[in-house]
């Protein structure tokens, strides 16, 4: 009966046995089953790398519209804000939105705006297709002329005033105490015959040639350097349109008329300049004003305002028949010490017949 027992439990045991084998056998076909089914997390990892192999362009893209793509292992870090992982072992791409200011996308545009400021103007101008405006002919024109032909018709022509900011000043520079008189015609005569006034270099050719500015002389004081006289020496056609009075007169086809104009600094409170017309020529301004003066004692605007005489008989119509369109043929820079020494040395210190002429002969016509 003992004996009995004993093999009742051993079959027992027996069949509890095989019963849990077979249930653990069953588990892990099925386990093997859906492993070969579902693919791993390392597998589908790898085949979403490869998908995105050329992504870098892709992820620019993302990039620029705000957002970049974070890789599961990157998420892992501490600082990561992102969700784990799904607990279906599915790998999943983690989207972690940035502001479009980030360092990230900024570094994405290496092109800066194209500006003046960073891009030099010709070339700013060039690669933005900027066409250059044309200058106004009559700007053109007087830049062209220069200077003393603005500061000479400016008695007579009223220019705009934005051509002082454009062409610049048209006198020279002097000590903010001292201002520019105005142009005095202190000498105006006719020369007949002269070859080189009526050729084409130097002077006039016909009537229908405007008049020409031939010599400028600016004069500076000896000890200061400060410019302190402005001479100009002209000429222009007494037969052209405008300055003729009825039909050209056959008699002065040949004939031109010379003049030379003059202006002084003076002190803003005067009304004049003070000019050195003594009896004794020891010191050199008074050479150099008697000079210029020719026994004259005082300045008379209302008959030395322009070459014709009076101020507005240069008119809009014939200020180019007068005074040309072209700068000065020659400038030249002198000390007062220097001109009175000249003068003094040519004999013509005191009275000349033809001063212009002189001025021509000595600094123009000898070169």
């Amino acid at each position: 009966e003992a004996h009995e027992e004993e093999s009742q439990r051993l079959d027992d045991l027996a069949r509890i046995f095989m019963s849990s084998s077979s249930t653990s056998t069953s588990k892990s076909g099925d386990k093997s089953k859906s492993s070969s089914k579902t693919p791993s997390i390392e597998s589908k990892a790898a085949a979403t790398v490869a998908k995105t192999e050329d992504g870098w362009q892709q992820q620019e893209v993302q990039m620029m519209m705000g957002a970049r793509v974070v890789s599961p292992t990157a998420s892992m870090g501490p600082s990561s804000n992102t969700t784990p992982p799904s607990s279906t072992g599915e790998a999943h791409q983690y989207v972690e939105e940035t502001p479009t200011t980030s360092n990230v996308i900024n570094s994405v545009r290496i092109v800066s705006e194209v500006s003046p400021r960073n891009l030099g103007q010709a070339r700013f101008r060039q690669v933005n297709k900027v066409e250059e405006e044309p200058e106004d002919e009559a700007v053109a024109h007087a830049r062209r002329a220069g200077p003393l032909w603005r500061a000479l018709v400016g008695n007579h022509v009223r220019f705009p005033s934005k051509w002082e900011t454009i062409l610049g000043s048209s006198k020279p520079p002097i000590p903010s105490h001292l201002e520019w008189s105005k142009w005095y015609y202190v000498a105006c005569h006719r020369v007949k015959g002269d070859r080189r006034l009526n050729g084409r270099e130097l002077g006039v050719r016909s009537r229908r040639s405007g008049g020409r500015i031939l010599l400028r002389l600016i004069l500076k004081e000896m000890h200061s350097q400060n410019i302190c006289r402005e001479i100009v020496v002209g000429c222009f056609h007494p037969n052209s349109k405008g300055i003729r009075r009825g039909d050209p007169k056959p008699d002065n086809e040949d004939v031109r008329e010379v003049y030379m104009a003059v202006r002084w600094t003076m002190y803003e409170a005067d009304e004049e300049p003070r000019l050195d017309l003594g009896e004794e020529f020891d010191d050199y301004e008074g050479v150099v004003d008697n000079f210029l003066m020719q026994r004259r004692t005082y300045l008379d605007y209302s008959t030395m305002g322009s070459p014709l005489g009076h101020r507005k008989a240069v008119k809009n119509e014939n200020v180019k028949a007068v005074f040309g369109d072209q700068p000065p043929s020659r400038s030249i820079e002198l000390h007062e010490d220097e001109f009175a020494e000249i003068l003094k040395s040519n004999g013509v210190d005191n009275v000349a017949v033809l001063p212009a002429m002189v001025l021509l002969k000595l600094f123009l016509f000898s070169r």
